[in-house]
């Protein structure tokens, strides 16, 4: 806990661009399991994301369709 704390010993030089520090197996081992949930998710919904990409243009025409003029 000191060295996350004070970026000294192992987590010296930690790259700032890792928002979370894991400290402790069962965190690691929890984050891992949401990380492989997630890409499951990702994958499963994969031809519906990679289907729905719009134009700026086609987006305003669906938005005024709708009711949202702006």
């Amino acid at each position: 806990m000191y060295e996350a704390g004070t970026g000294t010993g192992m987590v010296e030089g930690w790259d700032p661009k890792w928002t979370r520090m894991v400290l402790g197996v069962d965190c690691g081992e929890s984050l891992q399991d949401f990380a492989r949930e997630l890409q499951d998710n990702i994958e499963a919904a994969e031809s519906i994301w990679r289907s729905t990409q719009i134009s700026s243009e086609q987006m305003k025409e669906l938005r005024k369709a709708a009711g949202f003029d702006d």
